[in-house]
């Protein structure tokens, strides 16, 4: 190609650029909105939000969960408290089984056993979550969270009961492996005979721990630690003492039941201070026609983060 083809195959080149280019700017003018787009609204958290878990029964043991705004009261301090709003959707579960494998679970082992994988099994959905700790002498770290249920079901497939019993260093790694759980209700099931003798931690840092968290602490056998049963109260757990593991029966997937059950009841406490002090809360039902003799159960107490 000589030097002139060169000359004029270039020039139609660059010719041909300049064109592109200029129809691309005046097809992106063209598009464009002639107003820029607006930012989406940035996502507030109502942190003022007080959430008590409540569960009613009626007088054969039965959950009730019809029930409205309008029949709930809620009193803070023994000042009554406008309740925002109430709900009791069936909402996944962070759940952490705390099972106790000591000397004394001898003869109970297995029937413990049978209930930590009878509550794993019931009601499970792709989103609830569960973990593991076992305890003797000492407690093991507690297992990740998994929705995979045979995973810690094969865990306790061929336990031995020796050792002592560190119930409470237990607890203090189920309390610190639980508030990680990504669900909304979260819970500690504790399956043991009681009788704590080798922790290095002590019932009031338990007490501490778990008094920021929304957490509801279950026993399950012939638990008798009052720093334990403590912690069932002040949460709006329960504990369930008496008759030994295995006339127990499938409690522990009774408790899951529980949990999907529970009403939640919001409200926006009256008294702003934050003053790191713990709040006394009292929850009473006014019954629709036809329901009488109610039970409730709920969390009696929160905390209050001194503010900075």
């Amino acid at each position: 190609m000589g030097p002139l083809k060169r000359l004029v195959v270039a020039s139609a080149i660059v010719a041909l650029t300049l064109a592109l280019g200029i129809r691309a700017r005046t097809l992106a003018s063209s598009s464009a909105p002639a107003q820029s787009i607006p930012k989406p609204p940035e996502l507030r958290i109502d942190v003022d939000l007080v959430l008590i878990p409540v569960t009613v029964l009626d007088k054969g043991g039965h959950h009730v969960t019809n029930l409205q705004k309008e029949h709930f009261q809620l009193w803070e301090d023994k000042i009554e408290q406008k309740i925002a709003n109430v709900s009791n959707e069936d909402v996944p579960v962070s759940l952490g089984i705390i099972l106790d494998s000591s000397a004394s679970m001898d003869g109970s082992l297995r029937d413990a056993s049978r209930n930590v994988n009878g509550c794993l099994r019931f009601g499970t959905t792709l989103t609830d979550e569960f973990f593991l700790v076992l305890f003797s002498s000492r407690a093991q770290p507690a297992t990740e969270f998994t929705t995979d249920i045979r995973i810690l079901e094969k865990m306790t497939l061929f336990l031995q009961a020796k050792g002592r019993t560190a119930l409470y260093d237990a607890v203090y790694n189920g309390i610190a492996r639980v508030k990680e759980g990504k669900n909304p209700r979260k819970a500690l099931v504790i399956a043991s005979d009681g009788g704590e003798n080798s922790s290095r931690h002590g019932a009031g840092e338990l007490k501490e721990m778990i008094k920021e968290l929304d957490v509801q602490v279950y026993t399950i056998g012939n638990e008798d630690d009052g720093a334990i049963r403590e912690l069932t109260q002040l949460t709006g757990g329960k504990a369930l003492t008496g008759g030994g593991f295995g006339s127990i029966g499938n409690i522990c997937a009774e408790i899951v039941r529980e949990l999907k059950s529970q009403y939640i009841v919001g409200y926006r406490s009256s008294n702003r201070e934050k003053d790191g002090k713990m709040r006394n809360v009292l929850v009473k039902i006014n019954p629709r026609a036809g329901l009488s003799n109610l039970s409730v159960r709920y969390k009696r107490q929160y905390f209050i983060p001194k503010e900075n």
